[in-house]
């Protein structure tokens, strides 16, 4: 399967699918305002609209893997912070999730699948 491409499980989705699919990737950013908000929000989508939808389902965890990824990232940004590196990968990072958690919300908006770049997929189907 390709990053463009239809995600595995996942067949036509309908319009009242899409606001908790948004929801999934748009919530992530309470991480930059809420203690552990990045994982809370699309955590709480798979819980309450995840079992009714594949597609619902298939935002959220690659939302949260997202943020997953992400979070180590930071934690090697801020490892390497007193070696002069880690500020810039820190602000690399952070720029790159918001892109990407946009990206995925205009997808979701779309009714379309996607697959966030540099992601590892920790949590499967």
């Amino acid at each position: 399967m390709d990053s463009e491409g239809e995600l595995e499980g996942v067949e036509s989705s309908s319009a009242a699918e899409r606001a908790p699919a948004v929801l999934a990737h748009m919530t992530a950013v309470l991480g930059y305002a809420i203690p552990f908000g990045q994982f809370l929000g699309p955590y709480s989508v798979q819980l309450i609209c995840g079992g009714e939808s594949p597609f619902v389902r298939s935002h959220a965890r690659e939302a949260l893997n997202f943020q997953l990824t992400i979070l180590g990232m930071l934690l090697v940004g801020l490892v390497l912070l007193p070696f002069g590196i880690g500020a810039l990968i820190l602000v690399v990072v952070l720029v790159h999730s918001l892109v990407q958690t946009v990206r995925g919300a205009q997808a979701a908006s779309r009714l379309e699948p996607f697959r966030y770049p540099l992601s590892v997929r920790l949590l499967q189907q």
